[in-house]
């Protein structure tokens, strides 16, 4: 289930990426699933930014 945001906002995307990390976590060691995994690190460490308040 999506996880809540503030104004009742869902953060399909970092849910899925959420998904995508912990099957790769699954998954045999490979070069290529250590690639993908790199990758979705990096994603998910940019994250939706929505936590902190806008600028006025």
């Amino acid at each position: 289930m999506p996880a809540p945001r503030p104004h009742g906002q869902v953060a399909l995307a970092q849910d899925r990426l959420n998904e995508e990390i912990r099957q790769l976590m699954d998954q045999e060691p490979s070069r290529q699933r250590s690639d993908r995994y790199y990758r979705a690190l990096l994603a998910w460490a940019d994250g939706p930014g929505d936590e902190t308040p806008e600028a006025a």
